[in-house]
């Protein structure tokens, strides 16, 4: 008589196959993977922010390239007279190629007709995009009297170029004023600044004032934001990027100060972007 084995397994209704292995990840393989991704994401996180930080600086530079294209065609319209600049206490109170006053006066910062309406605007004709006095890395707003004024401009022009009122100029007595676009003939047109980006904090007047001579002080501050560097346009036209040397510098641009303004930061007679500005702001006169 013939007997046919059975597993007892299959007698007892079990699969006598091994079971086969889920697709699920155990323990130290998802920490293995999630270490992964840390690293990953420490050696990108930096390379995404460098590229961040320069998408906004070349969004600055092509604006203060269009401010230096309105700058340079105004005088070709105007008898070669530079474009006005200065600051007032009111607005309608002058023309300049933007309204704006001190830091006590916040209603000229918000204000899109202070920018792009000719009534008050003199480069309203040229440039209609409010946007275009805004970098796009100036993300700090000023307080006045205890209120946040979320301004729609970062740019100002240097002091030395068209002041125009009030008739006493912010400068110092030892520096060329430039009123008309063949004086700039005295210097260097491509050394010779005009549009600055202004620290965010510090930002006032439409004029950009920096002291010649033996001043060891700032005024108005240029901006640090860009990983602390500003950007400039120059009177020739082109615009460029500088890369603050001093610590003092980067310090002052991000120092909001105290009360109506943030003047008069005092930094190191040494102080090479001091020197620097000094030195690109004007022609000295001659003795």
């Amino acid at each position: 008589m013939s007997h046919t084995f059975v597993h007892p397994a299959v007698r007892t209704g079990l699969d006598p196959s091994p079971a086969p292995r889920g697709y699920g990840f155990t323990l130290i393989e998802l920490l293995v993977v999630i270490a992964i991704i840390a690293v990953l994401a420490a050696l990108l996180l930096p390379a995404l922010s460098a590229a961040k930080a320069q998408a906004l600086k070349t969004q600055c530079i092509s604006n203060l390239r269009q401010l230096a294209i309105a700058w340079q065609i105004y005088p070709d319209d105007h008898g070669d007279r530079l474009v006005a600049n200065g600051y007032m206490d009111a607005l309608g109170e002058a023309q300049l190629w933007v309204s704006g006053g001190e830091h006590r006066h916040p209603e000229f910062f918000t204000s899109q007709a202070a920018l792009v309406d000719s009534r008050y605007a003199l480069f309203a004709n040229t440039i209609q995009n409010a946007a275009v006095y805004k970098c796009p890395a100036d993300r700090q707003e000023p307080q006045w009297a205890g209120v946040t004024h979320p301004k729609l401009r970062s740019y100002s022009l240097n002091a030395h170029m068209g002041w125009t009122h009030p008739r006493s100029p912010a400068v110092s007595a030892t520096a060329s004023l430039f009123r008309k676009s063949s004086g700039l003939s005295q210097g260097s047109p491509s050394a010779l600044f005009t549009f600055v980006d202004g620290a965010p904090l510090n930002l006032c007047t439409p004029a950009f004032v920096i002291y010649t001579g033996n001043s060891s002080w700032f005024w108005h501050r240029p901006s640090a934001e860009h990983r602390g560097a500003g950007t400039l346009a120059f009177a020739d036209g082109h615009v460029e990027g500088r890369k603050w040397q001093d610590p003092e510098t980067i310090e002052a641009a991000k120092d909001g100060g105290a009360g109506d303004g943030c003047h008069f930061k005092f930094v190191s007679g040494s102080n090479p972007d001091l020197a620097w500005l000094k030195e690109h702001a004007t022609v000295l006169k001659t003795p």
